[in-house]
């Protein structure tokens, strides 16, 4: 992919819960880069979410600091011609994976 994005998160400036202390950096980052990821898609462009990666590592190559964690990352661009983006999947049946309560 001719770019790759690096989601990060600020620990110390996102919104913290006052009656037990969560703090939503995650979850911040996280709708992020699904939105991202969505705006991707609208347009044509390539996207896959990456969580196998070691954070001390990458941090350390983008030279982070403290407060910032990376949450996500992502390559971005276009398939080659004539490859299948939408494969048909074997995905269980949705009775297997939910519950409706």
């Amino acid at each position: 992919a001719p770019h790759i994005l690096v989601v990060i998160g600020l620990r110390d400036q996102a919104w913290n819960r006052s009656y037990d202390g969560y703090n939503s950096v995650e979850t911040d980052a996280a709708i992020a880069m699904t939105h991202i990821i969505l705006a991707a898609e609208n347009e044509g462009i390539d996207s896959c979410w990456i969580a196998a990666y070691d954070p001390e590592l990458l941090a350390k190559a983008l030279n982070l600091k403290e407060n910032q964690s990376p949450f996500g990352i992502t390559p971005l661009g276009y398939s080659k011609a004539g490859f299948e983006k939408y494969l048909v999947k074997n995905r269980k049946p949705l009775e297997e994976i939910v519950e409706f309560l």
